[in-house]
C-alpha cells in the first residue's frame, strides 16, 4: 500500500529565501571553461547561491538530500519508517512569474521505493511526491533564532511547516551551498520529513589532491525523540583528509525546540553528538554515523561546493538502536573552511 501522497501548488515563499546575503563573483554559466589557470590548466566557473536565484538558473544546482518517510504494510498491520536518499534524479528546482507577477521559486520531489522484508509477500511501499511554488507573501522570522525563517501553509489533506536560512553567509559562512527542511502532515496520520542541500558542487578535477583542511560546520534537523517531534541547530567541525581520501568529524546538537514558530530554547535539552566517519569520491563524501555514543547509528552523505572545495555540505540520519521507530534524527549541515 502506497503512502497517500499529494501534489501541491504552494505560494509561501519568495526567492529571497535564500538570498539575504552574499552574491557576486562567478559569471558565466556554471561549467568548465578552456583555457589556462595558472600553469596551464583547466578554468572552473562557479555560481553563488544567491547569484544563481538572481539569474533564475537554480535548475542548475546540484542538489543532494535525505527524507524520513512512512509505510503501511496491510500483510502485518504495522506502520514502518525508513530513510530515503534523495538526489539530482528526485529533486528539481526551477523559477519563474505567476499570473500575479510575483517571482517564484519552486521545488519538485519525486521518489518512490517498494521494499519486500524476507519472509513477506507484500512489500513496504514510500512513496513522496511533491510539487511546491515559493512566493515571498508567507515569511516569517524565527523569534530566538534569526539566521532562520520558517513558513507554513494549511491544505485539503496536509499541513506542511518548512524552514530555511535567511542568510546562509551569516550562519555557515557559505556562499555556494544552502540547505533547507520540512515537515509534511497528512490529515491521515501519516508524516514525513525532508532535508537537503543544494549549491554548485567542486568539479572533480578542481579538487585538491594533498594536505586537508578543517570546515566549520552548522546544523538543522528534526529529532523524534518517543514519538515526540523537535527541532534543532548544532555545531561541530569536519576534517577532510585529500591524500588520504577520508572524512572525518562531530556535531553536537544542543539547540532544541519544540515550538515551530518562534524556536525558543528547551533549556538542558540536547538532541545528541554525532561523530562521521567516511571516504571521499571526487567531490562526493559519504559514511557512517554514531549518535550519542551508542544511542544509534546511521549514514550521512554529501557533497564539497565552490572552487577548490572551499564548502561542504551534507545529510545525515540515523536511528535509536532500541526502539527506532520512536527515536530517530535526521537533518543537514553546511560549513566553509
Amino acid at each position: 500500500m502506497k503512502i497517500q501522497s499529494i501534489k501541491l501548488i504552494l505560494s509561501i515563499f519568495s526567492v529571497i529565501f535564500v538570498s539575504s546575503c552574499g552574491g557576486g563573483g562567478g559569471g558565466g554559466t556554471s561549467g568548465i571553461l578552456g583555457g589556462p589557470s595558472g600553469g596551464g590548466g583547466t578554468t572552473y566557473t562557479y555560481k553563488k547561491v544567491d547569484e544563481r536565484i538572481t539569474e533564475g538558473s537554480v535548475s542548475q544546482y546540484d542538489r543532494q538530500g535525505t527524507a524520513v518517510a512512512l509505510a503501511y504494510n496491510q500483510e502485518s498491520g504495522l506502520w514502518y519508517r525508513k530513510f530515503l536518499e534523495l538526489n539530482e534524479s528526485n529533486i528539481s528546482l526551477s523559477t519563474g512569474t505567476n499570473t500575479n507577477g510575483e517571482q517564484y521559486f519552486q521545488i519538485n520531489i519525486d521518489k518512490y521505493l517498494e521494499e519486500t522484508p524476507e519472509g513477506w509477500t507484500t512489500p513496504h511501499a514510500y512513496n513522496l511526491l511533491y510539487n511546491f511554488s515559493f512566493t515571498g507573501n508567507q515569511i516569517f522570522n524565527l523569534y530566538y533564532s534569526p539566521t532562520h525563517v520558517y513558513t507554513d501553509e494549511y491544505f485539503s489533506n496536509a499541513y506542511l511547516i518548512a524552514f530555511g536560512l535567511s542568510d546562509h553567509l551569516q550562519y555557515a559562512g557559505t556562499e555556494y551551498v544552502d540547505m533547507l527542511m520540512w515537515w509534511m502532515r497528512y490529515d491521515s496520520g501519516v508524516d514525513d520529513f525532508v532535508a537537503f542541500t543544494y549549491g554548485d558542487t567542486t568539479f572533480s578535477g578542481d579538487m585538491p589532491t594533498t594536505s586537508s583542511a578543517t570546515f566549520n560546520i552548522k546544523s538543522m534537523g528534526f529529532w523524534m525523540s518517543n514519538y515526540t517531534k523537535l527541532a534543532f541547530t548544532g555545531a561541530g567541525s569536519m576534517t577532510a583528509n585529500f591524500a588520504n581520501m577520508t572524512l572525518t568529524g562531530s556535531l553536537e546538537n544542543n539547540f532544541v525546540t519544540d515550538s515551530f514558530y518562534d524556536w525558543s530554547q528547551i533549556a538542558g535539552a540536547t538532541a545528541g553528538g554525532m561523530n562521521f566517519d567516511g571516504t571521499i569520491s571526487g567531490s562526493d563524501f559519504s559514511g557512517s554515523v554514531t549518535w550519542g555514543g551508542e544511542y544509534g547509528s546511521g549514514t550521512f552523505s554529501g557533497n564539497f561546493y565552490g572552487p577548490k572545495a572551499k564548502e561542504i555540505g551534507g545529510t545525515f540520519s540515523a536511528f535509536a538502536a532500541d526502539d527506532g521507530y520512536a527515536n530517530w534524527i535526521m537533518g543537514s549541515f553546511i560549513g566553509a573552511q
